[in-house]
């Protein structure tokens, strides 16, 4: 038996931010969640022993977290004016789906938000038009309903595409002024194509997912189109007869599903094959699609459009509905920073995803995003590639170069002199940041011999522009 896990399975960037936020915060004491963080029961235990505590009201503790499903614009009111802490580990997804449906009221639409009216997410983004949106499960549901003359349609991030199409079909016929949100989440439109591909590959699916997660149904539901599909929680949850004559078997997990516990899954199908000695059954083999297949960007978007199409059976196309704007490598585009972290920021540059900018990509010395950054802030980027979870990938550092080149083109023409902080201690001389990688060679540090450079680390020194290396993007100093 061949087990083949899908190539994006388990967390997505906001589940993956929202539990390191967790994990961070209660380092400092105990945190209360208001409600489970994440839809998965394991995972949400783990977090507990580690300090991080589901609540159910706002009464007063000294550190709230508000989970990545979001809450109402009157939860934060009511945390603020108790002068609780707040830490908000929203989706970022999440936010962007709480502010069109805002923003789409405001304006006067009627808002109609596609999904589940009891999940938490929905009734967060309901929330936030003051309560006036509507929640619909289905098109049938849509046709019961009064229409206006000007309607805003989302959905909930995890929602499929299909359902999303049929009901902006229906109301392109019934209404004169239709304002169609994007709002499912990248991750979880590629999960969905890739979850599809694999399950017409394979004679049998297990989706590795909390129970409650409404994108791992999603999940469950897709598979369960093109073969015979078990929905687990846990290892244990695994039973032997749904392997017998079985060759091929894929697996996928919901984006809140840990990797520790989509590993004892597979451990647990492998173990099958020890238990049936004996029995003339084939050697189990383990493929990673993750490692073991190396798409380019271009199968990968491929593969999402086909999936997508094969599912929704529709002719709606939600890019020419929707002005969405397309982004290349190289690209330059000014965005807003929607959540912080130390390691990366999510920047919404105005397409069906945010961008990530990796700390990395901010500068050329060590940083924290959280001290360089604030969200709602605007900066300039440059579009550098798309990642596997279809995540644009930002530079700053990248979009700053030719105005910096040319800054220490003129500064080097005019014999001027510069500031820069010393950011690392290399052979033969230091390192400092100028808006690009600056080296500053051991006998232009000073006029006689040093010894030791270590005095020099974090110092700003000042300089003068020697040589400028374009194509290494380095200047000598």
């Amino acid at each position: 038996m061949k087990i083949i896990i899908a190539e994006h399975a388990g967390f997505c960037f906001g589940v993956r931010n929202a539990v390191l936020t967790a994990e961070k915060a209660a380092r400092n004491g105990p945190v209360f969640s208001l409600g489970p963080l994440i839809h998965n029961q394991q995972e949400t235990t783990r977090l507990e022993k580690l300090g991080v505590k589901e609540k159910i009201d706002t009464k007063q503790e000294s550190s709230v977290l508000i989970r990545t499903h979001g809450v109402g614009p009157q939860v934060y009111t009511k945390l603020k004016k108790q002068g609780q802490k707040i830490i908000d580990a929203t989706c970022p997804h999440v936010r962007k789906a709480q502010m069109a449906a805002k923003e789409a009221q405001e304006q006067g639409y009627q808002v109609f938000v596609l999904g589940d009216k009891n999940h938490a997410e929905v009734q967060g983004i309901v929330a936030w038009t003051e309560d006036k949106a509507v929640v619909i499960a289905s098109l049938e549901e849509l046709k019961k309903l009064e229409l206006q003359d000007r309607v805003a349609l989302l959905a909930q991030t995890t929602e499929t595409e299909n359902r999303f199409n049929e009901l902006i079909s229906y109301l392109q016929t019934k209404v004169t002024d239709l304002k169609i949100l994007p709002t499912i989440c990248s991750a979880t439109r590629i999960r969905q194509a890739v979850a599809a591909k694999l399950a017409q590959e394979v004679d049998l699916m297990i989706v590795v997912g909390g129970q409650h997660s409404s994108n791992t149904k999603k999940l469950t539901e897709i598979c369960q189109k093109y073969v015979s599909t078990y929905q687990v929680e846990k290892a244990q949850d695994l039973q032997f007869c749904w392997f017998q004559n079985k060759k091929k078997v894929g697996v996928t997990a919901g984006a809140s599903t840990p990797d520790w516990i989509i590993k004892e899954v597979v451990e647990q199908m492998e173990e099958f094959k020890e238990n049936n000695q004996g029995e003339n059954t084939e050697e189990i083999k383990v493929e990673n699609q993750g490692e073991t297949i190396k798409q380019n960007q271009e199968e990968i978007e491929e593969t999402t459009s086909e999936k997508t199409d094969e599912l929704t059976q529709s002719t709606v196309n939600l890019d020419d509905q929707i002005s969405i704007q397309t982004f290349q490598p190289g690209d330059l585009v000014k965005g807003t920073v929607v959540q912080v972290s130390s390691e990366e920021a999510l920047i919404d540059i105005g397409g069906k995803s945010e961008g990530v900018l990796p700390v990395t990509e901010f500068t050329n010395y060590k940083a924290d995003l959280n001290k360089e950054l604030q969200v709602g802030e605007e900066i300039l980027v440059e579009v550098i590639k798309k990642d596997k979870e279809g995540n644009i990938i930002l530079s700053r550092k990248k979009a700053y170069f030719n105005e910096v080149m040319d800054k220490l083109e003129q500064a080097q023409k005019a014999g001027e002199i510069i500031e820069a902080p010393v950011t690392d201690i290399v052979k033969g001389g230091l390192l400092v940041d100028v808006g690009v990688r600056g080296f500053v060679p051991a006998s232009q540090v000073e006029r006689f011999f040093v010894k030791d450079f270590k005095e020099y680390l974090q110092k700003t020194l000042r300089l003068k522009v020697l040589e400028l290396d374009i194509c290494e993007r380095t200047t000598f100093l």
